[in-house]
């Protein structure tokens, strides 16, 4: 990742930390997890980054002056997109949707990058963490989302640190998913591998094919497996 990239996800983080939200239990703290909650963004050639660097660059997407898109997701202009495509679908529940009438498409042979634009504070104090938009320095937790396709998919936190860079100071397992042509639930767990790690946020990276994408979750600690 090239210092544009941090530049650009420090401002982000910045400017929507939420790290003192109190949540009720154990609750997925991503916002607008199942891409439901949508805004007009303006979608041009000359349109701020991300949409218009994707426009310029040739990948096939809604253009116009009011696309609706999904509030607190974007995909990013720094991480691969060089060919493919990016829809906000709006479909049936169980077919072009997991839930709802919202997903996020994704088509691409050299990688793509989708960020969740709300960032986490991460604490090396190991209680506190229930019911609170912060991410255990020293335990493991779990994310899971729900997906279909016939392409690659993995997911991560993009962090940072004090007084210094690193962009994935994690280990996260499983790596990588092979989606299926049905809806599935994929869950893994992320562990933090630096002790200077004080804030992240979540990036869906499709590597290959076209994946769809709904309801993701993060958590600050492990959840029990579901069918």
């Amino acid at each position: 990742m090239t210092s544009r990239c941090w530049s650009v996800c420090f401002t982000a983080i910045a400017g929507i930390f939420l790290a003192g939200a109190q949540l009720s239990g154990q609750e997925n703290l991503l916002y607008n997890p199942g891409f439901e909650k949508s805004k007009p963004v303006n979608i041009r050639k000359d349109a701020p980054a991300p949409w218009g660097d994707l426009v310029q660059r040739g990948i096939e997407i809604e253009q116009g002056d009011a696309v609706r898109m999904p509030v607190g997701w974007e995909p990013t202009s720094w991480g691969g997109w060089s060919k493919g495509s990016f829809m906000y679908v709006a479909g049936q529940e169980g077919r072009e949707v997991h839930r709802g009438t919202r997903a996020i498409c994704i088509q691409t042979k050299t990688g793509a990058y989708v960020v969740s634009k709300v960032g986490f504070s991460v604490a090396g104090e190991e209680e506190g963490l229930e019911g609170k938009r912060v991410l255990p320095l020293k335990k493991p937790f779990s994310f899971s989302f729900f997906g279909k396709g016939d392409g690659k998919v993995s997911c991560y936190l993009c962090t940072y640190l004090v007084e210094r860079e690193s962009y994935s100071a994690e280990k996260v397992t499983p790596a990588e998913f092979n989606m299926t042509g049905e809806w599935k639930k994929y869950e893994g767990i992320i562990e933090f591998t630096d002790p200077d790690v004080i804030g992240a946020f979540f990036v869906i990276v499709a590597s290959s094919g076209t994946v769809t994408v709904d309801d993701v979750a993060l958590y600050n600690s492990p959840v029990s497996k579901t069918p």
